[in-house]
């Protein structure tokens, strides 16, 4: 970093906690309510000189989903989301900007024994393009159940800007 033309090491030690539920209900085998983001979070910088700790409650985000195709036979499912964030969270923690975003997907799942792999395509588009970012995003998993409890994972995650929002962040 470049502070007043000398070159400078900007250390940003610290930590983020959080505790958060996610849930859904289960209309029929094929139609769900989804909850896919709230939470309480606590930053803390280490003392840093130009940040301050703070904590607050995140946005919270809920929706539908339907599986379009439900083969338990193949062990295939895919399936159409639509959830809708809210701006109910504390600025403190860079939430509750703008109107809300609509974030559309796509996500599968095919089983092979005890090997899974899943996918999700999708995008964030905010209802105000002014204050937050249009996203495009995937998400890659690959698990395997090495007993009923025990299931490792990879998982690959990606977002990608296709529109960034203009907000100055000397309103937070």
């Amino acid at each position: 970093m470049n502070i007043g033309g000398a070159e400078t090491k900007l250390d940003l030690g610290g930590d983020v906690q959080g505790v958060a539920l996610q849930f859904s209900y289960a209309f029929n085998e094929r139609f769900s309510l989804v909850a896919v983001k709230d939470g309480y979070f606590d930053c803390d910088y280490d003392d840093h000189p130009l940040l301050e700790d703070h904590n607050g409650w995140a946005d919270i985000a809920a929706g539908l989903q339907y599986s379009f195709i439900y083969n338990p036979d193949t062990n295939f499912i895919m399936t159409a989301r639509l959830v809708y964030e809210s701006t109910s969270g504390d600025s403190d923690i860079y939430q509750g900007n703008g109107n809300g975003n609509l974030a559309p997907a796509i996500l599968f799942l095919k089983g092979w024994d005890k090997l899974q792999f899943s996918g999700t395509v999708g995008m964030v588009l905010p209802l105000d393009t002014d204050e937050e970012n249009t996203m495009l995003y995937d998400s890659w998993n690959v698990s395997y159940a090495v007993t009923d409890w025990f299931r490792p994972l990879v998982e690959l995650n990606h977002f990608h800007v296709l529109s960034a929002g203009d907000r100055d962040l000397a309103d937070f």
